[in-house]
């Protein structure tokens, strides 16, 4: 998603510290749902966006995905012990 001006407000934007499993070609494994969900603004609506392994089709179709396979383990365990923590989800701040 690109944050502009009158958009979602960047402190609203999360993501779950546990996700769920998705067989979508390009994801084929973990998914961390990002909401709100669906977000744009005028006529451009996307739901679904979220943080992913990218796996074996190249790029996304407006995610966030990860391309070291290691980064992506290191991801998923850091998650994990956000989550043990009771915490339920974080702040996703998108800048570019």
């Amino acid at each position: 998603m690109v944050a502009r001006q009158g958009s979602y407000p960047r402190w609203k934007i999360r993501i779950p510290t546990k996700p769920y499993w998705l067989d979508t070609r390009g994801v084929e494994g973990y998914f961390f749902h990002i909401t709100p969900d669906p977000v744009g603004s005028g006529e451009q609506i996307r739901a679904e966006l979220g943080i992913h392994f990218d796996a074996n089709v190249p790029g996304t179709s407006g995610c966030i995905g990860l391309k070291n396979w290691e980064g992506w383990q290191g991801f998923l365990r850091r998650m994990a012990k956000i989550a043990l923590l009771g915490i339920k989800s974080l702040p996703l701040k998108v800048e570019y």
